[in-house]
């Protein structure tokens, strides 16, 4: 998750620049070194210096800048921590297709991903297919995937992913029809 830090002062009579200055400074030390720091000035000589972390919002080792000189301000400085609002990721399920030439078998994957929507789960999914292939001889990713979007996190018992499919067919025949075909192979068989 990205958190921002926000940190504001208001510089002492004649001292905007120097304060300005000092924020600056003190923002490019920061370690670890923040994902983006931008710092403003402001009318009445106020100061604010925004960070970007990756991080969690309540991470208790985040770096902030300390306290200025009484000299450059007037007042406490002020801080906040902020998060994003609105869209957050959600877990999906992303199903790829395999190919294992040698054996002469198909394989269906199923991988969980926290994504801000199915086209960016279904990216995730992907890059883990090429990898997937990439560590094993004679496989190919069928460039067949799909995604479902999970009600929550993953836990026990959850549901990481179904498929509906309209279908004629009687219970019986239907499983016979997709699903046992007498050829699949399960996880060491």
């Amino acid at each position: 998750m990205t958190v921002a830090l926000m940190w504001e002062a208001r510089a002492a009579e004649g001292r905007g620049g120097d304060l300005l200055a000092w924020a600056r400074a003190r923002a490019g030390e920061l370690t670890p070194r923040p994902l983006r720091r931008e710092t403003f000035r402001a009318p009445q000589d106020r100061v604010l210096v925004i960070t970007w972390w990756d991080t969690a919002y309540d991470d208790p080792d985040l770096p902030e800048l300390p306290e200025p000189g009484a000299e450059l301000v007037t007042r406490a400085v002020h801080r906040w921590r902020f998060e994003p609002v609105g869209e957050q990721p959600s877990w999906y399920g992303v199903r790829c297709v395999f190919r294992h030439v040698s054996l002469g078998v198909y394989e269906e994957r199923v991988t969980l991903w926290t994504a801000h929507s199915l086209d960016e789960a279904i990216e995730h999914g992907e890059t883990e297919a090429a990898a997937y292939c990439a560590d094993l001889d004679d496989v190919a990713y069928t460039g067949f995937a799909e995604a479902y979007a999970m009600d929550g996190a993953p836990g026990e018992g959850a549901e990481v992913f179904s498929l509906m499919r309209e279908s004629p067919l009687p219970p019986g025949e239907y499983a016979a029809r997709f699903f046992a075909t007498g050829t699949e192979r399960t996880a060491g068989h």
